[in-house]
């Protein structure tokens, strides 16, 4: 069984960068064609200075960042609140930290941060031991 500790740190995970090539294979895979995020012409048209990772890769990278630190765990809910864009090459690092410890399990707050160190994204991630 998962033991949770209130204040508990999640291992940063660092990805990227987060090529063109790697943001069209997601756009594939997931359906999301808005060209935003695949062609920085349609980015600058929409006023954007280059073109946005996708917000659900970001939320993916998010979930494997805990998946990572925490192979023993399941997560049932991740909620996240965008606060700038990443662009397209740029890297992101995940952090964070247990900030909430009950018997069901526990909460885990996230920070995304982009190359420059600029929070992009917070979220929260529910997490209860997993099930064999």
């Amino acid at each position: 069984m998962a033991a949770f500790a209130p204040g508990e740190m999640l291992a940063p995970l660092r990805i990227g960068p987060i090529t063109a090539g790697r943001v069209e294979a997601f756009a594939q895979a997931s359906g999301d064609r808005n060209p935003i995020h695949v062609d920085a012409a349609a980015a600058r048209r929409a006023g954007l200075e280059a073109a946005p990772v996708p917000g659900m890769q970001l939320v993916a990278f998010m979930h494997e960042a805990v998946s990572r630190s925490r192979p023993g765990v399941a997560i049932t809910a991740l909620s996240t609140r965008f606060l700038a864009p990443v662009a397209v090459g740029d890297s992101v690092e995940i952090s964070g930290r247990i900030v909430k410890v009950d018997a069901a399990g526990a909460v885990m707050r996230l920070f995304l941060r982009d190359g420059s160190g600029a929070l992009a994204s917070v979220g929260e991630a529910t997490l209860v031991p997993a099930v064999p």
